[in-house]
């Protein structure tokens, strides 16, 4: 997603139960990246990235009602067990972040994300797919679109399910950060054309290149350039920002001499998304549908 959530959800099969109350688990922090940042390093320990976390409110929200089912008939085969919701342990690196004694049982990812995505935002609904078909999702998996098959009754309308197959449709786990995928949420917005995701180049030089973005009837490659690129360059490339940028720059004269065109956007042209637009239009890649089929 594109926010941190603001409050835990719980369950519950009484819609008058419904609704906020008060503080309940730790919180992550408010930044994705910083998120991403306690994720990637596995010296912090468990209590030091506790310490970043504060209280959040719990949210209890009704259990779905399975299709060929009515809320009272669901509700009373939820409380005979002949329902049950799939409920495991969270995934270890969340387990340590809590204190002990506190949600030691969880909804499983698949059911978790049959219940939510199908009426998320399209940039915040391929952010959530991509991850998880991606196998990006701490303690979990690379899942595949069979393996939600055991929750499509729980989808509910038949417009959130013909939603939930364009979803899972759309979504590419070759995509590696939120910020590609988010790219790819609002170029189709835009109705610009679907691009291939790491492409693999042979560069003059001898090394490969792998790029974000490609559209090959264009001659044209895309690269999304996120701040932890070069703020947190020491870590991920053990390479000062100057350097990151230096080879960045080699690297796409490399691609200049195969004959392709090099395109950049940044988080706030996602944020601004005729920003985006401007940009490819001008790199020369049409808008081929300016409505994007998916909304």
């Amino acid at each position: 997603m594109l926010q941190v959530p603001n409050a835990v959800h719980l369950r519950t099969f009484r819609a008058s139960r419904a609704g906020a109350s008060g503080a309940s688990l730790p919180q992550l922090p408010t930044q994705h990246r910083e998120l991403q940042h306690l994720l990637k390093q596995a010296r912090f320990s468990s209590e030091l990235i506790r310490r970043r976390f504060q209280a959040l409110a719990e949210r209890r929200v009704v259990a779905p009602i399975p299709t060929g089912y009515h809320r009272a008939q669901a509700t009373a085969a939820y409380r005979n067990r002949e329902l049950q919701l799939p409920l495991s342990p969270p995934a270890q690196f969340f387990r340590d972040l809590l204190p002990p004694g506190q949600l030691t049982q969880a909804e499983s990812l698949t059911f978790s994300v049959i219940d939510t995505v199908a009426r998320m935002e399209l940039a915040d609904a391929v952010v959530v797919l991509d991850a998880v078909l991606g196998g990006r999702v701490p303690g979990h998996r690379a899942l595949a679109a069979q393996d939600f098959a055991p929750w499509l009754d729980f989808l509910g309308p038949q417009r959130m399910k013909d939603r939930w197959d364009q979803l899972i449709a759309f979504a590419d786990g070759a995509a590696e950060s939120v910020g590609e995928s988010w790219s790819r949420a609002v170029m189709h917005t835009l109705g610009f054309p679907a691009p291939i995701l790491q492409a693999n180049f042979q560069l003059p030089r001898g090394d490969t290149a792998r790029t974000d973005f490609y559209w090959p009837d264009f001659g044209l490659v895309g690269e999304f350039d996120g701040r932890m690129k070069y703020s947190r360059s020491r870590v991920l490339s053990g390479l000062d920002p100057g350097e990151v940028v230096f080879q960045e720059k080699l690297r796409e004269e490399a691609l200049s001499e195969l004959g392709l065109r090099v395109v950049r956007w940044v988080w706030d042209d996602l944020k601004s998304p005729q920003q985006l637009a401007n940009r490819l239009l001008r790199a020369g890649l049409p808008q081929t549908d300016r409505t994007g089929s998916l909304r």
